[in-house]
């Protein structure tokens, strides 16, 4: 649903203020594919990863995320990592596996199925990452709006392929829900689907792809620190000295 609210959302701006352009059918199935990949696909198993073993230890497979994007732009996009990035990636990896491995002793084991649906997930959402970098090299004057509705456009046809042979009751739930919780909906996919993903693409576009993927392990970072608010409670030894190693990770970008 957050998909095609973004969807509908995204085109009535980008025919209003003229962002829409025609693109050649490659770039068309290359920005499709990655909403497919990424934002359908690579989210259904992040969320039955999250299901079956919890946010925070699925965290930790967000540590390979800087290596993959680091690993493709360099032989994708032939994108140099140098000394001050690599160190700024290792950092952020340090921060997101101190903040896993608290988890996995309070637990005491892994779960494999989780772990490997949590991988797919991540190398997903990166597959549709390098996609649409792909199309914005390709057509360097497109807008990053105009690639997010060619991309929810991906997700929404994924969805109502998988509604047809596997019926999950997207519109019916949607309708039965009260309306505090449809408006949350419609403003959840308009400020996360349409303006963060306007401005992750905006840096996708022109940005380092190894230094992008290490800035997204900032948002699990986040949600723990939204996490500790929410519940009332200090963060954790483990929690200071991820925040520890996400502040030098941060400072060596940044510096």
């Amino acid at each position: 649903m957050k998909a095609l609210v973004a969807l509908i959302g995204l085109g009535a701006i980008c025919a209003s203020f003229g962002m829409a352009q025609a693109l050649n059918l490659k770039v068309i199935l290359a920005l499709v594919t990655s909403g497919a990949l990424g934002l359908a696909i690579g989210d259904l198993f992040l969320f039955s990863a999250y299901a079956s073993m919890g946010s925070a230890r699925t965290i930790l497979l967000y540590s390979f995320q800087p290596l993959f994007m680091g690993l493709a732009g360099y032989f994708l996009f032939s994108q140099a990592v140098d000394g001050r990035q690599l160190l700024a990636i290792v950092f952020l990896i340090l921060c997101l596996a101190t903040m896993a491995v608290e988890k996995r002793q309070q637990s005491g084991h892994w779960q494999w199925r989780g772990l490997i649906a949590a991988l797919l997930g991540v190398l997903l959402d990166n597959c549709g990452a390098l996609l649409t970098r792909w199309s914005f090299n390709s057509v360097p004057d497109l807008h990053p709006l105009w690639a997010n509705f060619f991309r929810c456009l991906g997700a929404v046809s994924f969805f109502l392929v998988y509604q047809w042979y596997r019926p999950f009751g997207w519109w019916g739930n949607f309708a039965r829900s009260s309306p505090v919780n449809r408006w949350q909906v419609i403003g959840a996919s308009l400020v996360g689907t349409l303006l963060s993903l306007y401005f992750y693409l905006a840096a996708l576009k022109i940005g380092h792809l190894a230094t992008i993927g290490a800035l997204g392990v900032v948002a699990p970072v986040l949600a723990a620190v939204f996490e500790c608010t929410v519940e009332r409670k200090w963060p954790s030894r483990s929690h200071l000295l991820a925040f520890a190693w996400l502040a030098a990770g941060l400072s060596v970008l940044l510096i």
